[in-house]
């Protein structure tokens, strides 16, 4: 395993280098998509119904009157699905090695339509003047530090909005199940290492972000949509904040 002397690895774009590059040319292991049940990488249905998930939630936004911006792409899973159906998408991610991942190693129809930037999450407003109407977060929320880095990143993530942008926050991982999951991992001898690591959202708690930020117009949350039962889709649930255009 990879040395990172910061306290925090997941915040580390020399972490996610190493993952990028261990994983070759498989996409689900350069992603990191490592089951903390089995200790094994997910399978191609698994991920593809991780994915489907997505593009079923977004589907009333996918077309090509509207700009799309993913933070943290990773392995590019979205992206390939997504960008070639709306007017632009940039996918930002805190590894350049990620990037060339997808850079080299994807088919992406539309090649052109997709602009890389290599941006830690809540820098955001490094890409202004531009703005979109949807922003992607997805299977990330959990790889933050603290709450309080969250909310920067949904602060910095308005700054790019338009009025009525969706910003899609994905694959979160459920704190209200945490227990259950470790319990889960443990009886199955996995390696449950950087699980304890991770970032567990309480649903109320995104529930009243729009009490604290005045930008936040409507806040869904939903479970996942699966037929294959694994930890994405029993320990982790999708949330939909609508915002007003920011002034930036």
């Amino acid at each position: 395993m990879i040395k990172i002397e910061e306290k925090f690895i997941f915040n580390n774009s020399k972490f996610w280098d190493f993952v990028a590059l261990r994983g070759g040319n498989s996409q689900i292991e350069a992603g990191g998509w490592i089951s903390y049940l089995t200790g094994e990488p997910f399978s191609e249905s698994e991920i593809n119904e991780y994915s489907n998930n997505t593009l079923v939630k977004l589907k009333p936004y996918i077309n090509c009157k509207n700009s799309f911006l993913e933070i943290g792409v990773g392995s590019g899973v979205i992206l390939q699905k997504i960008s070639s159906q709306v007017k632009d998408y940039t996918a930002t991610d805190i590894s350049s090695k990620m990037i060339n991942f997808c850079k080299d190693k994807l088919v992406i129809e539309n090649k052109e339509n997709v602009k890389f930037e290599n941006l830690e999450a809540k820098q955001m407003d490094e890409l202004l003047p531009r703005r979109y109407e949807v922003i992607i977060i997805n299977s990330v929320c959990q790889y933050f530090p603290s709450i309080e880095y969250f909310e920067e990143v949904i602060a910095a993530a308005h700054k790019v909005s338009k009025e009525n942008t969706i910003i899609f926050l994905g694959d979160i991982p459920d704190v209200s199940k945490k227990a259950e999951l470790i319990r889960n991992a443990q009886r199955n001898n996995s390696e449950q290492g950087n699980l304890h690591r991770e970032m567990f959202y309480n649903k109320d708690y995104l529930y009243n972000l729009y009490k604290k930020y005045t930008f936040i117009k409507k806040i869904e949350i939903s479970e996942k949509i699966f037929s294959i039962e694994n930890e994405l889709t029993s320990y982790r649930f999708d949330c939909i904040l609508t915002v007003k255009g920011s002034l930036y």
